[in-house]
């Protein structure tokens, strides 16, 4: 009887593990947690899930070397074990309007592309990484001057002025102002050309013809030319004040001299005779004489003639005396 119950009891945990192992390995691959919170998170662990792989987000830009100018961009994700190419035909599509472009006065070329590797002349390929990234392009051009005008206008008392820098392949030319809002105490006059000394009127064209300037730069400098006003009341009252003092001052020399001059003169006259001190009479006009040399010259002839008039007078009396003789002897 015990041998029965023992194997009946065998028998029942048997049936119980087989119930069991069934439940564990269900098909049911969902697990379930409860936060506390309320909220459910659920989780699939299903073989598509185990498998996915890292991506990249890969940007291409295509600019101008010269300027930064954009000429276009690409992009692309791709994940990893796969690759993207950009092939020549898009590197040329991207150039196709660009090949050349003017700036600055001068003609650029396109020649190449260039990349982190150095010039681009085959597809470039690019690979996922794990992480998004950018690829710049760079689009180099041979550089050729064509020709830059510099024109400046100098305007120190007005507010006239102008510098411009020209760069386009053509003639150019300035038409001349008159200077507005000009400093007070200065009358414009004209403008000029500080290298050649043309003179240029309000009104008047500047031209020069692109040849003059082609494949170079060249600069003309134009200057506003004004005189200052001055004041010629005042002016002229200042010069005829200073000539009134310096003739003053020229009599007043020339006085003292002929006052000296007259006076010696004076007393060699008195040393030939006596009389005829009162017979001679020296007038002497200080504003008709000059100088020096002219009272020299008038004092020289008074003496001469009070010398022959001495002996005019000697000879008389010589003569009286002969006479005067022979009457007695007779």
């Amino acid at each position: 009887m015990l041998k029965k119950l023992i194997v009946v009891l065998c028998l029942l945990f048997l049936f119980v593990g087989i119930v069991s192992a069934a439940d564990i390995n269900s098909t049911d691959d969902t697990l379930k947690i409860d936060d506390n919170a309320g909220d459910e998170i659920v989780k699939n662990y299903n073989e598509d899930v185990l498998s996915q792989k890292p991506e990249s987000t890969i940007t291409i830009k295509f600019v101008n070397i010269i300027t930064g100018e954009e000429y276009g961009s690409q992009t692309n994700t791709i994940s990893e074990g796969s690759s993207w190419g950009i092939t020549m035909v898009k590197f040329n599509n991207m150039i196709a309007n660009h090949r050349t472009f003017k700036s600055d006065g001068y003609k650029y070329t396109f020649t190449y592309w260039t990349g982190e590797n150095g010039i681009v002349d085959t597809t470039q390929r690019f690979y996922c990484t794990g992480e998004d990234y950018t690829v710049i392009f760079y689009a180099n051009y041979d550089k050729e001057l064509l020709g830059r005008l510099i024109f400046i206008l100098n305007d120190e008392h007005g507010h006239n002025e102008h510098y411009m820098t020209y760069n386009d392949e053509a003639d150019y030319q300035f038409t001349f102002k008159e200077p507005v809002d000009v400093e007070e105490g200065y009358l414009f006059m004209h403008y000029v050309d500080a290298d050649t000394g043309e003179i240029y009127h309000p009104g008047d064209n500047f031209s020069i013809k692109y040849s003059e300037f082609k494949g170079h730069e060249k600069t003309v400098e134009i200057n506003a030319v004004y005189e200052k006003i001055v004041d010629n009341n005042t002016e002229n009252e200042t010069i005829i004040d200073n000539n009134t003092d310096e003739n003053e001052t020229q009599i007043d020399n020339n006085a003292d001299e002929n006052e000296t001059q007259i006076g010696n003169g004076t007393d060699e006259i008195s040393q030939d005779t006596s009389n005829t001190k009162n017979n001679t009479k020296i007038e002497v006009n200080k504003n008709n004489i000059s100088d020096d040399n002219n009272i020299t010259t008038v004092l020289s002839s008074h003496k001469t003639g009070t010398a022959l008039v001495g002996f005019g007078i000697l000879a008389i009396i010589i003569i009286s005396i002969l006479i005067y003789n022979r009457r007695l002897k007779n």
